[in-house]
């Protein structure tokens, strides 16, 4: 292997580990679970506001039922006082407009215990989603500052070694370089040997023409892949 290329793989390893440190930061346990928690607490804002809605709409309900049912009342309160008669028709029709009346109390009254009892469901639903927000909340908080503990080292290791990196790049040939920084796209690796007569790659077979050409140039670029391909002592 012609020295020039030894100097390109090795900032290619330098290069390719520092975007493993980059990669395990974006990968990190604790980030990924502070955004899980971030999730679900965005998740338990929308849930509020729907309750919040189900909660209006369940008082107002109530409301005009109760508003209903103390009318009735006055009215049998009404209908009760002026009961003192002798007339057996107006008593008839007092009795029949009483028992209307106790009905529909009767009923409202079902209504408006059923209505309760969704809005104990609708409590017991909020208190329920302000148990959880609370409980990811902490979490989110614990996870944030485990992550952002091991960012700083990790920040400062990769600057360490990017350092170390820019001192390397001056070894390496620059039209080299300039080609590998074209093609290192991701963390793959772009310098690859010849592997028989395959690119070391993805093991493309290359013409007996291309082989000619990297045996006296030492270096060819793929056709298939694009990675640059160089012979191995």
């Amino acid at each position: 292997m012609v020295g020039f290329m030894k100097e390109m793989l090795k900032y290619q390893d330098m290069d390719l580990e520092i975007k493993r440190l980059e990669g395990g930061l974006l990968d990190h346990t604790d980030r990924k679970n502070a955004l899980r928690m971030q999730h679900i607490l965005k998740d338990c804002q929308a849930k509020l506001v729907e309750l919040e809605n189900k909660s209006k709409e369940t008082l107002k309900a109530y409301n005009q039922y109760k508003s209903v049912y103390n009318n009735m009342a006055k009215n049998l309160e009404v209908i009760e006082k002026n009961a003192d008669t002798d007339n057996i028709s107006k008593i008839e029709g007092l009795v029949e407009a009483i028992d209307a009346i106790v009905g529909n109390l009767t009923m409202l009254d079902k209504e408006m215990a059923t209505i309760i009892n969704y809005a104990e469901g609708v409590q017991a639903e909020y208190n329920s989603i302000m148990k959880n927000a609370r409980t990811a909340k902490a979490s989110m908080q614990k996870y944030k500052e485990s992550f952002n503990e091991a960012k700083q080292e990790t920040e400062k290791l990769i600057q360490s070694k990017k350092s170390e990196l820019q001192k390397q790049a001056s070894k390496v040939d620059s039209k080299l370089l300039q080609k590998y920084k074209q093609k290192a796209t991701d963390n793959r690796k772009v310098v690859v040997p010849l592997v028989e007569t395959k690119c070391g790659g993805c093991r493309m077979e290359l013409s007996a023409g291309k082989l000619n050409v990297l045996k006296t140039q030492k270096v060819i670029e793929c056709e298939n892949c694009g990675r640059i391909i160089y012979i191995e002592d």
